[in-house]
């Protein structure tokens, strides 16, 4: 699954000059074939063809093959032949193209890379752990329980990424996680007031929340799974905490591969939290 931002950029790439450009790769791709309304001006056609790929992520051609994937692979083709011919630039040390500066974090971020010589995608890890569908999950879980602070801290994150600045991203995803584990904590302190596991855990950070993740009557952390236990040597949260920043806030300057790491590593444990926080404390409406 690609993120919603690299479908409209794929979009965006298709043929702009002429209709009798555009309309040969939109039969190409197969999209001729599908509920879309194809009339009008060629920006009116690239924004229907949006619509209906952010509906349908996953939509085949003719012969079964992924249409995204399809037109992601020809705008990373199109993008290195423009390098190639001088048109356009990949700086080696920033990882990005001139044209455009976000295309290539955006990819690494959903789980994909660029086989340069080859000139196509590398289908990486996205397969298996749907980090960009998670991506989406997270943000309409805070936005759910109205825990504004730590979506700003999470878009924050976001955008430090995007803007490649790698050692502010840091700093932002520990303070991230810290605050999601005490919007949680706190939220099921209040459910549970007479809960006297938990009604003695004052002053919530990230390690008593987890305590508290563990300690209620919902427990949202496994201890037969090692995800928590008093001792937090041999535990994987505690673990995965300090994971985020070993040495404080900013253990020398990661590059891009540090960089997309520990945001997809925070995206899919936090994902995991919080999906059975959920399920322990639904809101009915």
């Amino acid at each position: 699954m690609f993120s919603k931002q690299l479908i409209l950029k794929a979009v965006d790439a298709l043929p702009q000059k002429s209709h009798n450009e555009l309309d040969q790769e939109i039969i190409n791709l197969d999209l001729d074939s599908k509920e879309i309304d194809l009339t009008g001006s060629i920006f009116d056609k690239k924004r229907a063809i949006q619509g209906y790929l952010l509906a349908n992520p996953e939509a085949k051609d003719n012969y079964g093959d992924s249409i995204v994937l399809r037109m992601m692979n020809s705008t990373v083709k199109n993008m290195l032949i423009c390098v190639e011919r001088e048109q356009d630039e990949f700086d080696e040390e920033s990882l990005e193209f001139k044209s455009d500066r976000n295309f290539y974090r955006y990819l690494r971020l959903d789980g994909y890379d660029i086989d340069f010589n080859k000139r196509c995608i590398i289908e990486d890890i996205a397969n298996y752990t749907q980090v960009a569908e998670k991506n989406d999950e997270l943000i309409k879980m805070m936005k759910k329980y109205s825990f504004e602070t730590s979506l700003g801290h999470y878009q924050e994150a976001k955008g430090s990424y995007l803007g490649g600045n790698y050692a502010a991203l840091d700093g932002q995803l520990r303070t991230f996680v810290e605050s999601i584990f005490q919007d949680m904590a706190s939220y099921i302190k209040i459910n549970e007031s007479d809960n006297q596991n938990i009604s003695n855990i004052k002053d919530l950070d990230a390690q008593r929340a987890m305590q508290v993740f563990s300690k209620c009557r919902k427990p949202i952390l496994d201890i037969n799974l090692n995800e928590w236990s008093n001792n937090s040597e041999i535990s994987y949260f505690p673990a995965f905490w300090k994971r985020l920043h070993p040495q404080g806030s900013h253990p020398g300057l990661p590059d891009l591969n540090e960089a997309v790491y520990r945001f997809q590593l925070v995206v899919l444990n936090i994902e995991l939290v919080i999906s059975r926080f959920q399920k322990a404390y639904p809101l009915y409406s």
